[in-house]
């Protein structure tokens, strides 16, 4: 019922903004991955769902949330490790956006998430641990001089625009970064983050939850993305299971 009403949500929101709009693709959500039973067990990632990973370290995990909810982790006990989602195709020009909730380990890490495909084709986010700022990432790395808190949950977007190869990022409804250049998407595409560890605990873990991809409407690129990070659809977890 959580995941049908959610993504309910998201097909409300989408259809009254584009409505009368020219439609040059068809809107609607290609991809999600919510983590909740039935589909996902606890334990190791890899293996559910067709996600899969890479790099030493433990291969992500599904672990417990507040509220009797699962969410997944990366830099689940030691070092660092990346996990990927299966692929999923949107349109060829690539405009889509990217939803998810992500929070930050408390210990030393850097965590990278990203869309790709095998063609060059790039937008990302990072959570940079050396400065405690979010940076975004397509065809050149920028610090939007945003701050994060670790251990603080953030609901954010990434909206590619087929129309100008532009990307724009909010964090919790609010633009941090505007007109980024990416790579045109050519080919099925990857939901990817890379978690870092230190070695000292679970307290590293970083979490990732509620990932909706969409095809919006081309001319609505950014105010589609920003409708949509404006609903509270996310329940505030804490970082204890």
């Amino acid at each position: 019922m959580k995941t049908i009403t959610k993504v309910w949500c998201w097909l409300m929101v989408t259809c009254g903004i584009v409505l009368g709009m020219s439609s040059q693709v068809q809107a609607g959500v290609v991809w999600s991955a919510y983590f909740e039973t039935p589909l996902y067990a606890l334990g190791t990632l890899t293996g559910q769902q067709g996600w899969f990973h890479s790099g030493g370290g433990d291969a992500g995990e599904v672990v417990n949330a507040a509220g009797g909810h699962q969410q997944a982790a990366v830099g689940y006990n030691l070092y660092s490790q990346a996990v990927f989602s299966p692929s999923f195709s949107t349109d060829v020009g690539g405009s889509m956006s990217v939803l998810f909730t992500y929070c930050p380990g408390l210990g030393t890490t850097t965590n990278y998430i990203s869309v790709t495909d095998n063609n060059g084709g790039l937008i990302s986010v990072t959570f940079n641990d050396s400065d405690k700022h979010i940076w975004t990432g397509g065809t050149g790395t920028v610090d939007t001089g945003v701050n994060f808190t670790p251990g603080t949950y953030y609901d954010v977007s990434l909206i590619a625009n087929q129309l100008n190869n532009k990307f724009a990022v909010t964090v919790n409804g609010t633009p941090v970064a505007t007109d980024q250049a990416y790579t045109p998407f050519l080919a099925a595409k990857n939901f990817f983050v890379s978690g870092g560890g230190d070695a000292t605990g679970n307290y590293n873990q970083s979490y990732f939850d509620n990932i909706v991809v969409a095809i919006p409407e081309p001319s609505s690129m950014v105010l589609w993305g920003l409708g949509l990070g404006t609903i509270m659809w996310r329940r505030r977890r804490s970082l204890a299971p």
